[in-house]
């Protein structure tokens, strides 16, 4: 029973702790802007329907991979975190590792506009700042010519 209260109590720290991370991220990057409006306008980037104009919100063509990628982990972690802290997920939590899975092609994966609580959304919005669009970036050039070369 020790063992259970200790590992219990480990589990809230771990939540406490990545609840103060996403504040943080979120006192600093919060932007105004709706990242899943931005990514609608642009169809998510699917079927080259951004054609290099640059949707709601200033992204343009080359950004949107990049903004569906932070759009996905943030909103994962999001989840995540609710789900362990509350015990339950919003209704978009449920179906959002099967869309990011099938690169956001299912209808429901492409909501106009953010489909989760304030909170939520405002996590989210950090992936419309620039410096965290320069950090996916970044990432997405180191990993790039690895996957190439593997391929």
């Amino acid at each position: 029973t020790a063992a259970r209260g200790g590992a219990g109590a480990k589990a809230e720290a771990q939540v406490a702790a990545d609840q103060q991370r996403a504040d943080t991220l979120v006192a600093q990057y919060k932007t105004e802007h709706d990242a899943y409006a931005v990514l609608s306008a642009s169809n998510y980037g699917l079927d080259g329907a951004s054609n290099g104009e640059a949707p709601t919100g200033g992204a343009d063509a080359a950004l949107v991979p990049v903004i569906r990628q932070c759009v996905a982990e943030v909103s994962w972690q999001y989840c995540s975190a609710e789900l362990k802290r509350t015990g339950k997920a919003e209704a978009y939590c449920n179906v959002l590792q099967n869309c990011y899975a099938h690169d956001f092609e299912p209808e429901e994966c492409r909501p106009a506009t953010c489909p989760l609580n304030e909170r939520g959304c405002d996590f989210a919005s950090i992936c419309m700042h620039p410096e965290i669009l320069e950090e996916y970036m970044a990432e997405t050039a180191q990993t790039a010519p690895a996957a190439a070369g593997a391929a």
